[in-house]
């Protein structure tokens, strides 16, 4: 990774700088920390694995964020134990992803074992995958645009996965592939 968190309560504000990087590693990774943000940057992955990577953290916000020509653009996760199978731990909560634009990607945002994660206000195109919540609540994506889906086997705009109590209001979602979907609820 370029940048490991180190602490709690950090804000990193690249005020309109580009990090960039190449090859098999995450951009920006937060494991176990709370309370930071990431706002102002620029991140060129030009085949990276992840843009921002947030795993077992509480009050992440990212804020103005361009993600471009990466794997994953933002990944947020409460991994479970391996032992633990398919039954989530109790989930890490309250980030907020907001005024990005992330594009270029195969997977836009990721969400799985999270609770009152909010996405708002961005922009997410030119993509393979979507917005994706596997095992989430309380969730809220709001005023986003979605567009350019191109990938067939996955074009959803939004899939919610075994989650509940999900609020999704005036997202835009255009472009799907003929085999795709604006949203897609399964579980």
């Amino acid at each position: 990774s370029n940048i490991f968190w180190s602490n709690n309560s950090i804000t990193l504000d690249c005020q309109g700088y580009t990090i960039t990087s190449s090859g098999n590693s995450n951009m920006i990774q937060i494991i176990g920390y709370n309370d930071s943000t990431v706002k102002n940057c620029v991140l060129d992955g030009e085949g990276t694995d992840v843009g921002i990577l947030i795993i077992d953290s509480d009050s992440i916000e990212v804020d103005s964020v361009k993600i471009y020509d990466i794997w994953d653009g933002i990944v947020i996760s409460n991994t479970p134990p391996e032992d633990l199978g398919p039954v989530p731990l109790p989930p890490f909560s309250n980030h907020y992803i907001h005024d990005c634009e992330i594009y270029n990607v195969a997977e836009g945002i990721y969400v799985e074992y999270e609770d009152n994660t909010r996405i708002i206000d961005n922009e997410i195109y030119n993509l393979a995958g979507e917005v994706f919540f596997d095992y989430d609540d309380s969730a809220r994506l709001m005023s986003n645009e979605i567009d350019e889906l191109y990938e067939a086997t996955y074009g959803y705009g939004i899939n919610i996965y075994n989650s509940a109590y999900m609020t999704l209001s005036d997202n835009i979602i255009y472009n799907a592939t003929s085999n795709g979907y604006g949203i897609y609820i399964s579980g």
